[in-house]
C-alpha cells in the first residue's frame, strides 16, 4: 500500500515538473523572439535620437560658456535640461530593448559641427550657433515626427510623440533668436518688420 503512494506521489511531482517545464520553455522562446523584434527602423531611431540628446546637451553647455547674448544662454541652458531629460528616458527605454546599445558620443558629423563651435566666440558663436540649432531641430522633428506615425515599438512610439512638442518649441526659440551680437551692435536701428521682446 506504501508503495503505491509513494508510486502516485512521485507521478504526482513528476507531472508537475513535467508541467512547469513545458510552462517555462515557451516564454524563454518568447524572450528570444521579442529580442528578435526589435526592427531596423527602431534601431535607428534611438540611435539618432540619442545622438541627438548629446549633441544637444554639449552645444547648449557651449551655449552657456561661450554666448555674449543672455537669449542664447537661457536657450544653451533650456535645451542641455530638457535633452539630458529625453536621453534618461531613451536610456532606461533601450534597457527593455535586447540588443540595443545606445551610443556613448556623437557620431562624426555632430562631432565636427561641436568642435566648430569650440573655435568660436561671440557674436561668431551666436550666428553659427543658430544655424545648427535651426538645422538639428528641424531634422529632430521630421525623426520624431516620423516615428511617431509609423514606430513599430509602443513604448518608444509614445515617446516620440511626447517629445515632439517640446522640439517643436526649441526648433521655434531657435528661430526667434536675435542675430549674434544683435544686443551688441553699433545702435543700428530695428527694420519695420522687428517687433519688440517683452
Amino acid at each position: 500500500m506504501k508503495s503505491v503512494i509513494f508510486a502516485a506521489v512521485l507521478s504526482a511531482l513528476a507531472t508537475s515538473a513535467l508541467a512547469q517545464s513545458t510552462t517555462t520553455a515557451p516564454a524563454t522562446g518568447m524572450q528570444g523572439q521579442q529580442a528578435q523584434k526589435v526592427s531596423s527602423a527602431t534601431q535607428q531611431f534611438v540611435q539618432k535620437a540619442a545622438i541627438t540628446d548629446l549633441f544637444e546637451i554639449q552645444s547648449g553647455q557651449l551655449a552657456q560658456q561661450k554666448a555674449t547674448n543672455e537669449d542664447y544662454r537661457q536657450f544653451g541652458q533650456m535645451i542641455h535640461d530638457d535633452h539630458t531629460k529625453t536621453s534618461d528616458q531613451l536610456k532606461s527605454m533601450a534597457q527593455n530593448l535586447p540588443g540595443l546599445q545606445l551610443p556613448q558620443a556623437p557620431d562624426s558629423a555632430h562631432k565636427k559641427i561641436l568642435d566648430k563651435l569650440q573655435t568660436l566666440n561671440g557674436a561668431q558663436f551666436e550666428d553659427q550657433f543658430k544655424k545648427d540649432q535651426v538645422a538639428g531641430h528641424q531634422d529632430a522633428v521630421k525623426l520624431f515626427e516620423s516615428y511617431a506615425q509609423k514606430g513599430d515599438q509602443a513604448d518608444l512610439k509614445k515617446f516620440a510623440q511626447d517629445t515632439l512638442p517640446k522640439l517643436k518649441q526649441h526648433l521655434q526659440h531657435a528661430q526667434a533668436l536675435p542675430k549674434g551680437g544683435a544686443a551688441q551692435t553699433m545702435g543700428s536701428a530695428p527694420s519695420g518688420n522687428a517687433k519688440p521682446r517683452r
